[in-house]
């Protein structure tokens, strides 16, 4: 309409609506479905975790309802790609391993209450003398065994949480 009258369209102004409408429209129907199915978790992952607005309302609207947070941190990958005898979660940058800033950032973040990390089973005691206790991250509350895949590992973390809002 504003086209239609020779007004500029601020796109910028455009797109931070049609995000605003996106992620209310998600999280009430997440909201919704849980309600009606009686859900007490909801995850998010993947690409659309990594949108700060819809995590930001989520959070919001799983704190509203009471649900606790919970980060499951997936670090079981072998690295294949990387052609490197050192799994990348365990590849060093700046002097610590890059599994290492992943865990720092939720640690220090208020939304979360509890982190699960998976790993390989091989691993579980080096993750928690070289990670956990070396770093201090109080809020690892279980390290498990992933799976073979990667869908396999990010199950096994969902098992092992009782929060109501899972970031993945």
């Amino acid at each position: 309409n504003a086209q239609m009258k020779g007004e500029e369209i601020n796109r910028a102004d455009l797109a931070a609506s049609f995000q605003k409408s996106v992620v209310d429209v998600l999280v009430e129907h997440t909201m919704l479905a849980a309600k009606d199915y009686h859900m007490d978790k909801i995850a998010i992952a993947g690409g659309v975790a990594s949108n700060g607005a819809l995590r930001e309302a989520m959070t919001r609207a799983c704190e509203k309802r009471g649900y606790k947070c919970t980060a499951i941190v997936l670090a079981a990958g072998q690295g294949k790609r990387m052609h490197s005898k050192i799994q990348k979660q365990f590849l060093e940058i700046g002097g610590k391993p890059i599994l290492y800033y992943s865990m720092e950032c939720f640690q220090k973040s208020p939304l979360i209450q509890d982190i699960i990390l998976v790993t390989g089973e091989d691993m579980i005691s080096y993750c928690q003398s070289e990670i956990v206790e070396k770093y201090g991250f109080f809020k690892v509350q279980k390290i498990i065994c992933g799976g073979e895949q990667r869908y396999h590992s990010v199950w096994n973390g969902l098992k092992e949480t009782k929060a109501g809002y899972v970031y993945i």
